[in-house]
């Protein structure tokens, strides 16, 4: 698990830091940029991914993989409707 070293911000994890980019991330579609999505312990558990402690890498995985599955099943839709399945999914 990635601990964040000294660039740590303390009791802020990495689920508090994506909540924070999604709600500060920019508008669909601008510039043709991928919006932030939440990436939580209950979406990673559906995933079946570690449910903390998440790289860089592993986040950008997950924008690009949400993107397809919209792209696939929704496309006209945004894609924070595949993280909100996939948070419920898990119990939400």
């Amino acid at each position: 698990m990635l601990r964040g070293g000294s660039l740590r911000i303390k009791h802020l994890g990495p689920a508090f830091f994506t909540k924070w980019m999604y709600f500060a991330g920019f508008e669909t579609g601008s510039s043709g940029r991928s919006r932030p999505l939440i990436l939580d312990a209950r979406v990673a558990r559906t995933l079946g991914w570690a449910t903390w402690g998440w790289s860089a890498s592993s986040y950008a995985r997950y924008i690009t993989m949400s993107e397809s599955l919209r792209d696939a099943w929704c496309p006209e839709a945004p894609t924070d409707i595949i993280e909100y399945a996939l948070f419920t999914a898990n119990g939400g």
